[in-house]
């Protein structure tokens, strides 16, 4: 009977320090956020436009060989965009889904 008290007691002490180192986690954590949050943002640097600079002719012969390749027919190369700096990885997978979603081959 002595063990099974003890053992209850150790229990209650174990949850109520854990609860409470818990707490006090939490309430540093809101601190921090709260104060990070009064803090005014930092500046952001200058964004520098883009030149439009014209692809030479050979960058463009590579690109459409390569999708020739890939396709396994000639293919129009009606535009090309350069990507912005600093793009997302979650913007960069969304073109991915959208340039598969394109099949250019008819299934029968």
């Amino acid at each position: 009977m002595n063990t099974f008290l003890f053992m209850l007691a150790s229990t209650a002490v174990g949850w109520l320090l854990g609860t409470r180192t818990t707490q006090r986690q939490l309430d540093a954590r809101f601190a921090d956020f709260e104060r990070k949050m009064a803090a005014p943002p930092p500046l952001a640097a200058p964004v520098e436009e883009p030149k439009d600079e014209e692809l030479d002719e050979e960058t463009l012969l590579i690109l459409s060989a390569s999708i020739a390749a890939f396709l396994g027919k000639k293919a129009r190369i009606r535009r090309v965009r350069r990507l912005q700096p600093g793009f997302s990885p979650w913007s960069q997978q969304g073109r991915v889904n959208i340039m598969g979603s394109h099949d250019v081959r008819h299934h029968a």
